[in-house]
């Protein structure tokens, strides 16, 4: 699967504060947005762990939100995949009431099985930039526990979210295709 993801503007982030979750109209809006992405992304074997989604409001210009969650089981097997996507409110007038709509911005693979941990919770935004908490496979390790700490730098800026392996310290683990 190729990166299909949108672009977000670099001043939306770099502005953003982290708040607490947004009123339950919202929520459910976001929650309705990031349905219909994983509707698109599952095979006919592969689901959405729903527990452990994860939604961040990111308010700023765009009023942003970032959703977390894992697809586990693609093909059958025993295996799970990590993403993150970039929603924004559709409210396009101040006639219209904030929270309602969300639109898709972009989205990327993160981590999962034999690649690396992240977690949904712990993350910082830094110029335009996602910078999150992971764990990577060191050597010995096995398929379900990474050790090693970690960070996964995704970047918005007028282009695709994107990983941006010359950003990562040296030895972070590339990006599965």
């Amino acid at each position: 699967m190729g990166t299909a993801c949108r672009a977000v503007g670099a001043v939306a982030l770099a502005l953003a504060i982290l708040l607490p979750a947004r009123h339950a109209a919202a929520q459910g809006a976001i929650d309705q947005a990031a349905n219909a992405l994983v509707a698109q992304l599952v095979d006919k074997t592969a689901k959405e762990y729903r527990a452990a989604r994860r939604v961040h409001a990111l308010p700023g210009p765009g009023d942003l939100s970032l959703v977390f969650f894992t697809l586990e089981s693609f093909g059958g097997g025993n295996n799970y995949t990590y993403y993150m996507a970039a929603f924004a409110d559709l409210a396009v007038s101040a006639k219209e009431p904030r929270g309602r709509r969300y639109r898709l911005l972009g989205f990327d693979v993160i981590g999962g099985a034999g690649w690396r941990a992240v977690d949904f919770e712990h993350f910082k935004v830094d110029g335009g930039c996602i910078v999150l908490t992971t764990r990577e496979y060191a050597a010995g390790d096995p398929m379900s526990n990474p050790t090693r700490p970690g960070t996964a730098r995704y970047c918005f800026a007028d282009r695709p979210m994107q990983f941006n392996p010359a950003l990562m310290p040296a030895g972070d683990a590339a990006p599965h295709p």
